[in-house]
């Protein structure tokens, strides 16, 4: 993540891998490996929906996803904050906080967006 998420205080667990299908279920494998075969049907859909349509886009998509689960759970404070975030969005009655939450995590995702950009 970038500088603005130094509140969250800690260090990443392992570098940012690039946006490759092997180097993101590596480090799905060492960050939570309970989500490998969700990983692995995802990359099977999105490989299968490219050789029946021609259409990339669906592994670029496929990547990115799993880029953004890589750059949070890569942090284990922010991946605690998301999961309280996403908890209280499943729970809660009340709007305004559903709306605060959901705002908050928006922010979140928007931030590892960019920390895979590069920006």
């Amino acid at each position: 993540m970038t500088a603005e998420h130094a509140e969250w205080g800690d260090e990443p667990l392992l570098a940012m891998p690039p946006l490759k299908i092997r180097a993101l279920r590596e480090a799905v494998a060492v960050l939570s490996p309970t989500y490998l075969p969700e990983f692995q049907q995802e990359e099977d859909e999105a490989l299968d929906w490219v050789a029946e349509n021609l259409q990339p886009n669906a592994v670029r998509l496929f990547l990115r996803k799993w880029a953004v689960f890589v750059a949070i759970e890569r942090r284990p404070a922010l991946a605690r904050r998301l999961r309280e975030l996403e908890r209280v969005v499943a729970r809660s009655h009340d709007p305004e906080e559903i709306r605060e939450a959901g705002t908050e995590i928006g922010r979140l995702r928007a931030e590892a967006h960019r920390e895979i950009a590069g920006e």
